[in-house]
């Protein structure tokens, strides 16, 4: 290079002059020390375009609706009729088949994303509640997180907790929400990471 293309190369990062598998900061006079890794451009993306999408879309509409329907439907114990504060059956039947729509949408999204995230076909994905927990085992296994399995196994006791305690205290609503902010913080991270 002689010197007046040597002083039209902007500043910034390129592949190091010495023939190194590394970068070097061209500061638009000289070389400096400052070195970081080679990665190639060529490189396996993180998630394929498909996974960002089915992501996406279970961030927008998936997540919400699994707990939003679980938790209605889990709500509606205490005050199904018949029990110590009850509501009328118009509103049970209502609550429910609202519930239950939310609850499908959100089932259909998890099986989609774990389908995809996987890449391959796994009976997980079509069973409920069972997707939910591998979707997140999946995102653990792409996000490299040591503790993440650790947030899954206690995600699914307090989903059992839940479950098994909301005939006694409805204040067990809350957890499907707090279940529902992990997995959107989880989506979140993936999608971050991705992008």
């Amino acid at each position: 290079m002689t010197t007046n293309e040597t002083l039209s190369v902007p500043p910034g990062w390129y592949p190091d002059p010495s023939g190194e598998k590394q970068w070097r900061v061209w500061n638009g006079k000289e070389w400096s020390d400052i070195t970081r890794a080679y990665v190639p451009l060529t490189a396996t993306p993180f998630l394929s375009v498909d996974q960002i999408r089915v992501l996406y879309g279970l961030r927008r509409y998936g997540i919400f609706s699994f707990f939003a329907g679980s938790g209605m439907i889990l709500g509606l114990v205490h005050y199904w009729p018949g029990s110590l504060h009850p509501v009328p059956w118009w509103f049970t039947n209502l609550y429910v088949a609202l519930g239950a729509a939310l609850l499908l949408l959100g089932y259909a999204s998890f099986a989609r994303a774990a389908l995809l995230l996987e890449e391959s076909t796994t009976y997980s994905a079509y069973v409920p509640l069972v997707n939910v927990v591998f979707v997140t085992l999946l995102c653990q296994h792409r996000l490299q997180n040591p503790f993440l399995r650790r947030v899954v196994m206690s995600e699914a006791s307090l989903f059992v907790i839940a479950v098994a305690g909301i005939g006694i205290s409805p204040w067990l609503i809350v957890i499907p929400a707090m279940l529902c902010a992990q997995h959107f913080y989880w989506t979140n991270l993936l999608l971050e990471r991705a992008g």
